[in-house]
């Protein structure tokens, strides 16, 4: 990170994925499109979704006092997404991978007890097309060894919007225990 006087900034490099599954009953007359493919009711469906997202973005943190810290970031994303549909009726079960480049935001708001311990609560976002996804994770940052820590705590994901390419709405909501290495350079 450069340092600045009232704060640091520099370029934040970060990935994940995580992975959604439901169960959807179509009803008759209803019907689901995924790229070029329609399989229509009744019947019922396992949709699965598999998500990963790198993305690059400029983080800037301010200092207010010794111990709260607010990290502001912008950037792009890349974000990969896999949808599978596996009706139990139709012999037609569609695949999507779709990947696309979308404006990436965040901010990290944290509590800082000492050198190597503090609370975390990180709200990010990525917005591009018919598709939205949000995050949040709230941790303990632990940071044994300067510029290295580990972020233990929960997450919470959610991808809603339209499938690419097709007329079917998407809502994922992925949650659950999580952890992280940090780096600082």
């Amino acid at each position: 990170m450069l340092k600045h006087a009232r704060g640091e900034g520099g370029i934040e490099v970060g990935y994940e994925a995580y992975r959604g599954e439901d169960t959807q009953t179509l009803a008759a007359g209803q019907s689901v499109n995924l790229g070029s493919r329609q399989i229509d009711g009744p019947d019922t469906l396992h949709n699965e979704v598999k998500v990963q997202q790198l993305h690059l973005a400029y983080a800037h943190r301010f200092s207010f006092g010794s111990h709260f810290k607010l990290e502001p970031r912008l950037g792009v994303a890349r974000q990969g997404m896999e949808f599978n549909i596996e009706p139990s009726i139709s012999l037609d079960r569609p695949t999507s991978r779709r990947f696309t480049t979308r404006f990436f935001y965040g901010v990290t708001p944290s509590w800082r007890f000492n050198d190597w311990l503090a609370l975390e609560a990180r709200v990010t976002g990525s917005n591009g097309g018919a598709l939205r996804s949000y995050g949040f994770d709230a941790g303990v940052l632990l940071s044994p060894v300067r510029s290295v820590s580990l972020r233990l705590g929960y997450s919470d994901r959610r991808l809603s919007g339209y499938v690419p390419h097709s007329l079917s709405e998407i809502d994922v909501r992925t949650r659950g225990p999580s952890a992280a290495l940090v780096f600082d350079f």
